[in-house]
């Protein structure tokens, strides 16, 4: 039985502790792949409520792969005779653990059937996984039976983001709600991998990943657990199910992008194929679901780099972020005025992921006609939503969602000269107007139709020093002093040569016109693979995505103007 006592202050005599521990298939990449576990089903009760877990037991044909499902419940006498099977096919070097479908600690079975298995296999290593409510009260019963590796849930260690998850516990046969619940929770799951740790048991760390619920968070518990001694730590993505099945699975750019962040503070492992509790054989070469069909040679596989491990010759663990995407390239066009944010948001997704992006940004009517003809890419970003719905309508794109919105201003030289305050000062005599109707929307006609509604066209046409074709050539007139002001986008005055050089007015909201403003970004039917479409898509629209258009002047999507502006001028794919 290993029981050295160490302690919390002494980090590498813990570390030299853990190395002695036999590789696990959860735990370490290595052993991911070839290392057999064996979850029994022995615990079918739970002591608290997890939003994002639906628990089920059913012998149908249809296997889901995820926690908390399970063909059917074992006696502890069932799972004995299972696990003996399981050993008898794979060596004493397999792992054998209990991981539900409820939690372990919170059903009397675990315990006897963990006593079972020791009392017949003295020298197998035996896992568990838990939500850690219970942990700190049964430390001495699983030191006992010589349980060395340890798996807990900690989604959050703020009680406010942890009660938005966990709404209720069950502690002592009284169910406790809300914020109590989850100061509670978050104190006995610290208090039991705490005491784990000084135990000498492994700690692994599993954090399910909620976007807008804790993507925030991770990092934080991470860094707490990492100060414990928590060996390593497991971001899992959330699986849309019970009470959160309307929720979106976060994008592989938001889990790699984390993952890297909670890597700051201790190993991360990345190959978590977030498995049943009934899950049997190599984790790196099953779906999850309990079999026992697994082929002789990874069966002598594992057993000979079993023997490795037990040498020493198996390296220690090389914990990646993660490369789902390396190798593969994804081709993506938008209209020429998004460029500004395409190009450094598309290097931003490259760094994460290893996929090359081949963006095209170019004149919107040119790449639109010829998307309408036959001309393919596999994610675009039109600035007309027209040319979405009509690709959409044509089974051309798939799915298009609201990606950002032009905002127009009044611009006029550093110093405002001529002391514009509005936009009904275009209409004074002696002011000098840049106009450019010739210019490409969402310039020209739309500029004119701004001064038309707010009743100043006439006057800007008479007063106008210049009509020309070119936006950027309006801003350069007003940057010299050539003209008093004109009307341009404000990603505009975001530019290098304009930054500094030019006063900006508001113009207000009634007279801008629809139809040019609103830019949507889909996927498209040619995508070869769709979901790196879709996590593309998925990035730029995430905050870190949304940045690089509001940094160049746009209004993002997911901003509180973003969303009423998609509601007002009914940016929706529905």
């Amino acid at each position: 039985m290993f029981t050295e006592n160490l302690s919390l202050g002494n980090l590498p005599q813990r570390a030299k502790a853990f190395r002695r521990l036999p590789p696990h298939p959860c735990m370490d990449r290595d052993a991911h792949d070839t290392v057999p576990r064996l979850h029994l089903p022995v615990a079918p009760k739970c002591n608290i409520r997890c939003n994002y877990c639906q628990r089920k037991v059913s012998s149908s044909r249809v296997r889901e792969v995820c926690p908390g499902v399970s063909s059917r419940i074992l006696s502890p006498g069932q799972a004995l005779a299972k696990a003996e099977e399981f050993l008898s096919r794979w060596g004493s070097g397999a792992i054998v653990g209990i991981a539900g479908p409820g939690d372990p600690l919170a059903n009397p079975e675990t315990f006897e059937t963990l006593a079972l298995i020791r009392s017949k296999h003295p020298h197998v290593t035996l896992c568990l996984c838990s939500n850690g409510l219970a942990l700190s009260s049964s430390i001495d019963r699983l030191g006992d039976l010589a349980v060395r590796h340890l798996t807990v849930t900690i989604n959050g260690i703020d009680s406010e983001v942890v009660s938005r998850i966990h709404p209720w516990i069950k502690s002592n046969g009284r169910v406790i709600r809300g914020d109590q619940a989850a100061r509670k929770l978050i104190e006995r799951q610290l208090d039991g991998v705490e005491t784990a740790v000084d135990r000498g048991m492994r700690v692994k760390i599993n954090t399910v990943l909620i976007p807008e619920v804790n993507e925030l968070h991770v990092e934080a518990v991470a860094r707490k657990v990492a100060a414990m001694g928590a060996s390593v730590f497991n971001l899992v993505p959330l699986i849309p199910r019970g009470g959160m099945a309307g929720r979106t699975r976060p994008s592989q750019c938001l889990v790699k992008m984390l993952r890297a962040r909670c890597e700051r503070h201790l190993p991360v492992f990345d190959r978590c194929k977030q498995c049943r509790a009934d899950a049997e054989g190599i984790p790196g070469q099953t779906t999850g679901v309990m079999r026992m069909d697994e082929p002789d040679m990874n069966r002598r596989r594992f057993l000979k780099a079993f023997g490795l491990a037990m040498t020493g010759s198996l390296a220690a663990p090389a914990v990646a972020l993660g490369a789902d995407s390396k190798g593969e390239s994804l081709q993506v066009w938008s209209c020429g005025g998004l460029a500004e944010a395409f190009i450094p948001a598309s290097r931003r997704y490259e760094q994460m992921t290893g996929c090359a992006v081949n963006y095209t940004g170019a004149f919107a009517a040119a790449l639109g006609k010829s998307l309408l003809g036959n001309a393919q890419t596999e994610v675009f970003a039109p600035r007309v939503l027209d040319l979405a719905q009509k690709l959409k309508a044509q089974g051309k794109m798939l799915r298009f969602w609201p990606l950002c919105f032009t905002k127009y201003v009044l611009v006029t030289p550093k110093g405002n000269p001529a002391g514009i305050t509005g936009i009904a000062d275009l209409a004074k005599p002696g002011v000098r107007t840049v106009l450019s109707p010739g210019a490409s929307p969402p310039g020209g006609k739309a500029t004119l139709a701004i001064l038309k509604k707010a009743g100043v066209l006439e006057a800007a046409k008479k007063s106008a020093v210049r009509k020309g074709d070119c936006v950027q050539r309006d801003v350069a007139d007003i940057v010299s002093g050539a003209g008093d002001v004109a009307v341009v986008e404000q990603r505009i005055t975001r530019l290098p040569e304009v930054v500094g050089k030019v006063e900006i007015i508001d113009i207000p909201e009634k007279f801008i016109p629809g139809k040019p403003v609103p830019f949507v970004i889909g996927v498209m039917k040619w995508a070869k693979n769709r979901t790196l479409a879709q996590d593309f898509v998925d990035f730029i629209l995430s905050p870190q995505g949304q940045a690089f258009f509001e940094a160049v002047g746009f209004v993002p999507a997911i901003s509180e103007d973003g969303r009423r502006l998609a509601e007002k001028y009914g940016v929706t794919d529905e």
